[in-house]
C-alpha cells in the first residue's frame, strides 16, 4: 500500500543539519503553515504544549539496530532515531507565540525545510483520566460489571 502525505507547513530556524553539540530542543522555532491552513490554528493558544508531526527529509535510508547516544544499541522502534523505515518524526513542543499563520515553537528537534505533516493539542492522558474517548471508558465500566 502507499499513502501520499503532503505538508501542512514547514519549519524555520537556523540550523540546516543536527549536531550533537548543538542543544536545538533548547532553541526556538518557528513552524510556518501554508496559508490555506491558518484557520486550523484557531483557538490553539489555550494549549500549552502540542505534538508536531514532521518528515525526515534529509535521513537517507534505515537501520533496524542502531547505537544511540543516550540508550546504547536498540531496534529503531525502540528509539528515536531519524532513519526509519517510515522517516517520520514526533515532538512534544512548548508553544511561545502564535501569528497568523506562524507558531514559535520550544523544544522541537527539526532542522529549517523540515515539511511539517499535522500538529495536535498534547494530552497526557495519564493525568486526564476526565478527557479519555468515550470507548475507553465503556471498556473500564464493562470490565466492572
Amino acid at each position: 500500500m502507499r499513502i501520499k502525505l503532503s505538508p501542512i507547513g514547514f519549519i524555520q530556524n537556523r540550523y540546516s543539519r543536527l549536531s550533537k553539540k548543538v542543544h536545538i530542543r533548547a532553541k526556538r522555532s518557528k513552524i510556518v503553515l501554508l496559508p490555506e491552513y491558518a484557520e486550523g490554528l484557531y483557538r490553539i493558544k489555550q494549549d500549552k504544549y502540542l505534538e508536531v508531526i514532521f518528515y525526515f527529509h534529509k535521513s537517507k535510508g534505515y537501520r533496524l539496530v542502531c547505537q544511540t547516544p543516550h540508550w546504547g544499541v536498540r531496534g529503531v522502534f525502540a528509539c528515536r532515531s531519524p532513519f526509519r523505515p517510515v522517516p517520520l518524526g514526533l515532538t512534544k513542543v512548548k508553544l511561545i507565540s502564535v501569528k497568523n499563520n506562524e507558531l514559535v515553537v520550544e523544544g522541537l528537534d527539526a532542522v529549517s525545510g523540515t515539511p511539517v505533516l499535522d500538529i495536535k493539542p498534547y494530552v497526557d492522558w495519564c493525568k486526564r483520566r476526565k478527557e479519555m474517548p468515550n470507548h475507553e471508558k465503556q471498556k473500564r465500566s464493562k470490565k466492572r460489571n
